[in-house]
């Protein structure tokens, strides 16, 4: 018999619905009724067939949406959830980098590189100093052809000296003995001499400190800084060579990666993978944890932001009684989000929230659910530029720019802070033919710019209300 039995959802074939029809027109109809398939009701018993055969199918995809041995994506996400086991969600390369320059230049955190190779995009994730101290390489040169003292160089704490050159004796031979010196002394750097310089570079690319007296002059200095591909999946993969600085500094020369320091971005976890860990799991976590309730409210319809905070402690923290679950939603159906909450959350959890909704759960018991909506914060972004005329822009490129930095701020989520450096990625991956020089913030009800970044409370959520909110300065 069709429909849902205690072996499961049977399907009918359409001869199987036909038949059916026929029976059902022969009771309700005549016992002769032609139902032959040349006149009009065998005809429309055919269509309705095919119809009532296609919703069955329908029916079927979605039961088997239910059925972990044949949900596939979204449906398998929800059975996942429900054991508090989500998707290995896609992840983004990661791999140091080196910042090459002159001596004592401030690189800012998240400051934008280019893979020449793959065009893949990586960002700093710390702000780097490229300095003599903590550096991975640095030449430095001879200051005088006449030296009235001796050559010093101090490394991590170790005194290296070699007197001036005297007769008989050239520079190059002096500053090779220095070199020897420093190498014999396997401190874990390398030290190579010419006639008018040396070079020290760390063995492994671990960081040293070195300091020279007045004989030397720093030239050109390595350091080091971890990096971050824009994107994620195994497709940002770093690939060696020299890449390009899309953030320009003054005195920042070059870049590249340490390719020992790959860590290559994580594809979205295939659905027979997911199957298998689901299948394995105990169960445990689908409850009473805020990564299961901020992930079921993430997967609501509607919802575009969602903050989950717990306090699990005895006393008040952030305006959080104690062992109270905080929830912070934007967009989606109230009864949703309450559904959301409820199945998730710990039973007995207390809730904090000025939004108040009623759901009846599984018991036909009333529960009121607690949660807060967010308030957005609108923003203003001014960007100083320089154009380059041999460099062709698109015809409605400031539009163009706008927008995207638009879509990148209105896509941070709830108590994100939006940070200036962070938007040379929209800006450059928008247009071309052009050079930021300045980017200033500010709030939209405040009058006073800035270039430090705009502080976003955790019930908050930054916003581009219209691109008049953005400014371009040639």
């Amino acid at each position: 018999m069709p429909g849902f039995t205690g072996e499961g959802l049977v399907i009918p074939r359409q001869p199987e619905i036909i038949q059916d029809l026929i029976e059902e027109e022969k009771i309700n109809i005549h016992p002769l009724v032609n139902t032959n398939p040349d006149v009009f009701l065998g005809q429309f018993n055919n269509v309705i067939a095919n119809s009532l055969r296609l919703a069955y199918e329908y029916l079927e995809a979605a039961y088997s949406q239910t059925k972990l041995s044949s949900a596939v994506g979204r449906g398998l996400d929800e059975i996942g959830i429900t054991k508090g086991i989500s998707r290995l969600l896609a992840s983004p390369s990661s791999v140091d980098i080196v910042l090459e320059g002159i001596n004592d230049i401030y690189i800012p955190s998240n400051s934008l590189v280019e893979d020449r190779s793959t065009k893949q995009r990586y960002l700093t994730t710390a702000a780097k100093r490229i300095l003599n101290l903590g550096c991975i390489s640095i030449i430095c040169w001879s200051a005088t052809s006449a030296p009235s003292t001796a050559f010093t160089l101090t490394i991590n704490g170790n005194v290296f000296t070699r007197s001036t050159p005297g007769s008989g004796v050239n520079m190059a031979t002096t500053l090779g003995l220095l070199a020897g010196d420093i190498n014999t002394a396997a401190i874990g750097v390398t030290a190579v001499s010419t006639a008018s310089n040396i070079t020290v570079t760390s063995n492994t690319n671990t960081p040293f400190d070195l300091v020279s007296n007045v004989n030397f002059n720093y030239g050109i200095v390595k350091v080091k800084v971890g990096a971050q591909s824009l994107l994620k999946g195994s497709a940002t993969a770093a690939t060696p060579g020299d890449w390009a600085i899309l953030s320009p500094i003054p005195g920042w020369q070059k870049t590249s990666p340490i390719m020992s320091t790959l860590v290559t971005g994580r594809d979205d976890e295939l659905d027979e993978d997911y199957r298998i860990r689901i299948r394995t799991s105990d169960g445990s976590g689908g409850k009473g944890t805020t990564r299961a309730v901020r992930i079921a409210l993430e997967n609501t319809p509607g919802v575009t932001h969602v903050n989950v905070e717990e306090n699990t402690t005895g006393a008040t923290v952030g305006g959080i009684p104690p062992y109270t679950i905080h929830c912070v939603v934007d967009g989606g159906f109230p009864g949703d989000i309450a559904k959301a909450i409820w199945e998730t959350k710990g039973c007995t959890t207390p809730m904090l929230g000025s939004e108040s909704v009623e759901y009846i759960d599984e018991n036909s018991i009333p529960r009121t659910i607690l949660y807060d909506t967010p308030d957005p914060v609108d923003i203003d972004v001014k960007i100083t530029y320089v154009s380059y005329p041999e460099e062709l822009t698109p015809v409605d490129w400031q539009t163009t720019l706008k927008q995207a930095v638009a879509d990148y701020i209105n896509g941070l989520g709830l108590g994100l802070d939006v940070l200036p450096s962070k938007l040379y990625v929209p800006i450059y991956t928008s247009v071309s033919g052009i050079a930021v020089t300045l980017i200033e913030l500010k709030e939209h009800t405040t009058p006073t710019w800035g270039t430090s970044a705009i502080t976003i409370g955790a019930s908050y959520y930054a916003t581009v209300s219209s691109l008049s909110n953005i400014i371009l300065v040639p």
